[in-house]
This record gives structure tokens, C-alpha cells and sequence, in this order.
């Protein structure tokens, strides 16, 4: 596939990875501080990594989405974990 061979982008791949679970296994857990109910705090949960991952460049080309929803790409966590992929190959 073209990828970089080599333990060590492999190692930053594996890292990268554990810390983006990381990130939304806390936000989540953030998130179940404030909420009561599991299924209000699952719906919550839910909208929040869907619009990280939506305005993270995956999804959605960045460059297409309207001026006044640019600045979400920058509370996406899955924006930073995408560079960081795109800069180790």
C-alpha cells in the first residue's frame, strides 16, 4: 500500500491510536459525570465523537465545509489524530 516499513512508524501508528482511544474513552467517562441517566449520557456521548469524527477530515473534506462550521475541525481530537497519521507515512 505504499506505507512507511519500519518498527518505528509502526510504533507511532500504535500510539497515536491508543492515545486517540484514550481521548474519547475520557471524554466519555467526562461525560458520565454530568449525566445521570446512561442513556442520556449515550446519546451525548454518541453526538459528540460523531461530530469529532465528521469534522476530523475523515468523512468530510474540510476544505467543503461552510465558513461558519470551520472552526469545529479545531475541537475535533480525531482532526489532530488524522495529521498526525497523514505526517508518520
Amino acid at each position: 500500500v505504499g506505507l512507511h516499513p519500519g518498527t518505528a512508524y509502526f510504533l507511532w501508528f500504535a500510539c497515536i491510536l491508543m492515545l486517540v482511544s484514550f481521548c474519547s474513552t475520557s471524554l466519555c467517562l467526562f461525560l458520565s459525570t454530568f449525566v445521570s441517566s446512561v442513556a442520556v449520557a449515550n446519546i451525548w456521548a454518541i453526538l459528540i465523537i460523531l461530530g469529532s469524527v465528521l469534522f476530523g477530515g475523515l468523512l468530510v473534506n474540510v476544505g467543503t465545509v461552510p465558513t461558519f462550521l470551520s472552526w469545529l475541525k479545531w475541537l475535533s481530537f480525531v482532526n489532530y489524530a488524522f495529521e498526525a497519521m497523514m505526517v508518520n507515512e
